[in-house]
């Protein structure tokens, strides 16, 4: 049995409790897989993982375990090597109090020992702070075993002997903390805990930090033991270290997060407590390699550390331009595939915690297992939006009428993904569309339809009744046979007559065409399609091969109702993908606001401010180029209820002209329509063969000349505009409007958006999805670029 405890943290001091299913989106490639985290951890013999995160409004932590022993919070783990990072900062105190000098020879300062010259040269502190000379201590120091002797910290230092300097980006030799503990220890006359507790730990309330070589009897139950790399324990739980700067101190990792937290604090001028911050501004600069004096820093400027105190692993990001810290400890030997991956992972949860988006998973314990749930879960993960998990027991709103349910809601509005809930590329279409503007949310109003309730859901069968053919066919299916045929549908099937119908977003429809053949008997020949509201072009099941026999009488229709309902059968179920899971008229009804999901106001009117601006020259041209590994600039969908068939342009070119005035605009847009895709590829297949036929007309493109114009350019400011435009598309052009906006901005960029609709039946021949006819008409476009000044 595996238990995970989740568990919610302190901004120092102060309790600020935060609960989040922070686990869930974690992911992890090993062994040519994708595992999640608690099977890394059982594939890498990882019994305990803590993890902190400080995300810039708070802090808080969670601990994953795969044993029957849960892990707590306040659980503590060595931090090997970062374990310097506190003694550096006693170092820095006193720098600032003129006590020692960065350039001045340790000798100066040391009482118990004199370092032998470095090649004649003798060595500095600072050059022992960015860990240059070669000491001979070895790449790490091995530490001891419980109960084997130990040397004195004097002894250990006696033993350092200088050999030339490492190379900046070579691996580093430790023996440098011996003596540097060895400093502190001589000028204050007390152990580096005890300096350290009064001058570091106390002041920031970091109770959970300790320099010790042999843990407390009090302290030892909150230890895990380590592990060795194939998850055999530590001998004696865990290894001594003498030089405990080097590799002796014991913290939580929330602790070690809210002690760098701090530093950035006091860097940033923020607070003033420890250091100064013309201190640690100067201390936190790469100096040397991948070396500053305090941290290593890599080549983006980020601090960031590693340590390997034998039997477990420790790890420490920074994104400071992101603003979070995040600290991840394991009580297994070097376990560099799981803290890496884990701390920048848990660096996303960051981004998600301050995004105004947000994703709703409205779920019942049944869809907890789903792939596709997971896959999305893990999408939103990496793009920053906020997920969270609802379940039925929560209460639902009314809208949530089956699940799996993805609700995507910002400042701007709220959606409900209407596709097919087993394909995770249409669900991040819909995300990534809904940012731009989420879809409004329209019931469709059906009349005279056949309904089948399912608790809340409604499943509506709408029946198309198409023109007889064969021997002297008759205008139309009389309409006896149309009721006898309805009749049968109803007995056999559990699906109802109602007058008025009103489906959303995740109610379903599944349309069901009927093809009669008049025999010269007056009988009919009687073939059937059932199509899903996901796919227009293709049936999901028909009987073209064996048509059902109909006497003129009506004989035979329940023959007909029984193959029909065999189809469905099929289609109903939750495993086919066409129809979700319906919610239970038991569940508990829940509002929006309830949940915590209320709507803000709308952002134009909190920012209602008239300030003056002054007018911008706006001339010459603004080009935009998106490929595939870019952002979609381009969406297109019908309008609700047939707004599942969408779709997104994944590659286009554009150029925009506007005369030396700024008062006249022509542009062209220009994209391969093999770059369109809906998300299905089935459908991709139809929409760019038979609508579009991409081979044979490889482009698509907008165009306008000499648009005018009015009014002063301002930064910030939108200017609406009405463009005449022409759309060229399968070797044909056609005239359009477009409703657009031209959004300049002072550093000379300038945003673009635009909306338009296409008649689709005029402009590509078919009638569309089956639909509200005065919907499946409606194709409707919408944009958004960032424009910029084309080289002169």
């Amino acid at each position: 049995m595996r238990a995970i405890t989740m568990l919610t943290s302190f901004l120092f001091c102060l309790a600020t409790p935060l609960s989040a299913q922070l686990y869930a989106p974690f992911r992890f490639e090993h062994n040519d897989r994708t595992v999640d985290l608690l099977t890394i951890m059982q594939e890498t013999h990882t019994p305990y993982l803590s993890v902190a995160l400080d995300y810039g409004g708070g802090d808080t932590t969670f601990t994953a375990s795969t044993t029957e022993q849960e892990l707590s919070d306040d659980a503590l783990f060595p931090v090997g090597a970062a374990s310097s990072a506190p003694m550096i900062v006693l170092i820095l105190q006193l720098v600032e109090a003129g006590k020692i000098k960065l350039d001045a020879p340790i000798n100066d300062y040391l009482t118990s020992l004199e370092l032998p010259l470095n090649q004649g040269q003798e060595v500095t502190v600072r050059d022992l702070l960015l860990m240059k000379p070669k000491l001979g201590s070895g790449y790490k120091p091995r530490g001891f075993a419980a109960g084997k002797p130990r040397p004195t910290l004097l002894e250990q230092a006696r033993q350092l002997s200088p050999k030339g300097t490492r190379k900046p980006d070579k691996s580093l030799e430790h023996g440098g903390w011996i003596l540097l503990q060895l400093l502190l220890e001589d000028y204050y006359g007390e152990d580096l805990q005890t300096i350290a507790d009064r001058e570091i730990f106390t002041p920031l309330c970091l109770e959970s930090m300790i320099y010790a070589s042999e843990l407390p009897d009090k302290l030892v139950s909150r230890a895990p033991a380590g592990h060795d790399k194939d998850g055999s324990p530590w001998p004696g739980g865990y290894q001594r270290y003498v030089a405990t700067g080097s590799h002796g101190l014991w913290t939580t990792p929330l602790d070690y997060t809210r002690f760098v937290r701090a530093l950035f604090d006091i860097r940033d001028g923020k607070t003033k407590s420890i250091l100064q911050p013309a201190t640690l501004q100067m201390a936190m600069k790469r100096a040397y390699g991948f070396r500053s004096l305090l941290f290593h820093v890599g080549q983006d400027g980020e601090p960031y550390w590693g340590g390997n105190a034998k039997g477990y692993y420790f790890t420490l990001m920074v994104n400071a331009k992101e603003n979070w810290i995040s600290v991840v400890a394991m009580n297994r030997q070097l376990n560099w595939q799981l803290g890496g991956p884990v701390a920048g992972q848990a660096g996303l949860l960051a981004k998600q915690w301050r995004s105004t988006d947000q994703l709703g998973l409205f779920l019942q314990p049944t869809d907890l297992d789903d792939p596709t749930l997971k896959a999305i879960e893990h999408y939103a993960f990496y793009k920053g939006i906020r997920t969270e998990r609802i379940m039925a027991k929560q209460g639902f709103p009314a809208e949530i009428t089956a699940t799996p349910a993805y609700v995507y809601q910002s400042p701007a509005g709220r959606a409900i993904y209407s596709g097919r809930h087993d394909s995770p590329e249409a669900i991040e279409q819909f995300i990534r569309s809904s940012q731009l503007e989420p879809r409004k949310m329209v019931a469709d109003e059906q009349q005279q339809v056949l309904v089948l309730q399912r608790g809340r859901q409604r499943v509506s069968l709408p029946l198309k009744w198409t023109a007889p053919t064969g021997t002297t066919p008759a205008d139309a299916l009389p309409e006896q046979l149309q009721r006898q045929i309805s009749a049968a549908l109803q007995q056999a099937t559990g699906f109802r007559q109602m007058q008025e119908a009103s489906l959303t977003a995740l109610d379903r429809r599944i349309y069901l065409d009927l093809h009669p053949y008049r025999n010269a008997d007056g009988s009919y020949a009687m073939s059937y399609a059932l199509f899903s509201q996901f796919n227009c072009h293709t049936q999901v099941a028909d009987n073209f091969g064996s048509p059902v026999l109909i006497g003129d009488m009506g004989k035979g229709v329940e023959a007909l109702a029984t193959a029909i309902n065999e189809n469905l059968e099929k289609m109903l179920p939750d495993e086919s993908g066409l129809v979700p899971g319906f919610v239970s008229t038991d569940t508990p009804l829940s509002s929006w606001e309830a949940l915590g999901w209320s709507l803000s106001p709308e952002v134009s009117a909190s920012q209602a401010t008239d300030l003056y601006a002054a007018p911008m020259a706006i001339s010459g041209n603004y080009r935009v180029s998106l490929t595939k590994e870019d952002k979609p600039g381009l969406f297109f969908s019908f309008p609700s209820p047939l707004d599942r068939y969408s779709g997104e342009v994944r590659e286009l070119t554009a150029n925009f002209l506007f005369n030396a005035t700024g008062t006249s605009l022509s542009g062209e847009v220009v994209l391969p329509t093999a770059s369109i895709a809906t998300g299905s590829g089935s459908l991709d297949t139809y929409v760019l063969g038979d609508i579009l036929k991409s081979k044979k007309y490889p482009k698509a493109s907008l165009s306008f000349t000499n648009v005018p114009v009015t009014g002063n350019w301002v930064a910030g400011q939108a200017k609406q505009l009405t463009i005449p435009a022409e759309l060229t598309v399968r070797g044909k052009t056609y005239p359009i409007s477009i409703d657009a906006a031209f959004t300049p901005e002072a550093s000379g960029k300038m945003d673009a958006s635009a909306t338009f609709e296409l008649d689709f039946r005029s402009v590509f021949g078919s009638p569309g999805p089956d639909g509200p006819d005065n919907i499946r008409r409606r194709l409707g476009f919408r944009s958004a670029l960032s424009l910029a000044p084309a080289a002169k």
